[in-house]
């Protein structure tokens, strides 16, 4: 029925602007990636509106005091590799460094149980063989068909953790030297989990 809802106060924020190119040597704008910020201390992601980069690959924040990672999201279908940025306190009005995203592949796969049954919410991390490094991913889970897609840099291979959430009775896995070439789009064999106890201490 009709509803009052409670006042809200917003309160004062501080403006962050930046701008996100392709790493070309012809530099060209990002347009439509999401920009999200995220509490270096806490872990809380930020509420934030006008998120997107415009024609310019250009995009103005408003966010209150304090210190922030920055995560550059481009859309998948760029085949661009997303960021993050090193915790950075803002203290006033504030420009970031110009950001450009490397070129990536896109890589999808599957993960099911030993039914065939697809597996939804397992998380996937990347990291390469050849630095040691975790690859900074998003919107890596599986979704209801056990699908997921990650955009990485090419021409490496990767140990890849398979991780179900919490207290779910499935084994995690892991795929080792999985080998990605330059081609715009590569498919990791299927992963099956195997069902598992909880142990607790």
């Amino acid at each position: 029925g009709n509803t009052t809802l409670p006042s809200v106060a917003l309160a004062s924020g501080l403006l962050v602007s930046g701008t996100l190119t392709d790493s070309a040597a012809q530099a060209r704008p990002v347009v439509n990636a999401n920009i999200d910020v995220t509490d270096a201390t806490t872990g809380e992601k930020l509420f934030l509106s006008h998120d997107l980069t415009y024609a310019a690959g250009s995009f103005t924040l408003a966010v209150p005091p304090g210190t922030y990672v920055f995560g550059f999201k481009p859309e998948k279908c760029s085949l661009l590799v997303g960021q993050e940025s090193a915790p950075t306190t803002i203290a006033g009005d504030t420009t970031l460094p110009a950001v450009a995203l490397l070129p990536g592949v896109l890589v999808k796969g599957t993960v099911t149980d030993t039914r065939g049954a697809p597996v939804p919410d397992i998380n996937t991390n990347f990291l390469s063989t050849t630095s040691g490094l975790e690859v900074f991913t998003f919107d890596d889970h599986t979704d209801a068909a056990g699908a997921f897609s990650v955009v990485i840099p090419g021409q490496d291979s990767y140990n890849v953790d398979f991780a179900p959430a919490r207290g779910v009775h499935l084994a995690g896995f892991k795929l080792y030297g999985a080998s990605i070439n330059n081609n715009s789009i590569q498919v990791l064999p299927a992963v099956q989990l195997r069902d598992a106890f909880l142990v607790t201490g």
